[in-house]
């Protein structure tokens, strides 16, 4: 269970992601393999899978996160980015189907890491 401290740190963020959205200071990792249903795929695939056919898509549903969305604040994990940044954790129902979001904010932007169906393991 998130933290007071946690949901005011996860609205600040979206404010932020937002402001990030309006100036256009996005980027989506879309060379990555995802894991879905036991199966690597592209994150290109991944989209098609939710029914979402363009990168821009993804950031109108960025828009519509919201705190109660987010279920894990932690910090980037691959050791390979250096980000040494927190990463917000998001499941949102989209097209009807529960995708995985995860999401920073670097000095390039928004930086959106992961956008696919839901494993579960999360």
């Amino acid at each position: 269970m998130l933290s007071v401290l946690d949901r005011e740190t996860i609205s600040t963020f979206l404010k932020m992601a937002k402001k990030e959205i309006d100036n256009n200071n996005v980027y989506f990792v879309g060379y990555r393999k995802v894991e879905s249903n036991g199966k690597n795929i592209s994150a290109k695939q991944a989209l098609l899978d939710i029914g979402i056919n363009n990168q821009k898509e993804i950031w109108s549903h960025i828009r519509t996160l919201e705190v109660s969305d987010c279920f894990r604040v932690s910090k980037d994990r691959d050791l390979k980015r250096d980000f040494n940044t927190e990463m917000f954790e998001f499941k949102k129902i989209i097209n009807r189907k529960t995708v995985y979001i995860k999401l920073t904010i670097n000095n390039r932007g928004l930086l959106c890491l992961s956008f696919h169906l839901d494993n579960g393991g999360n």
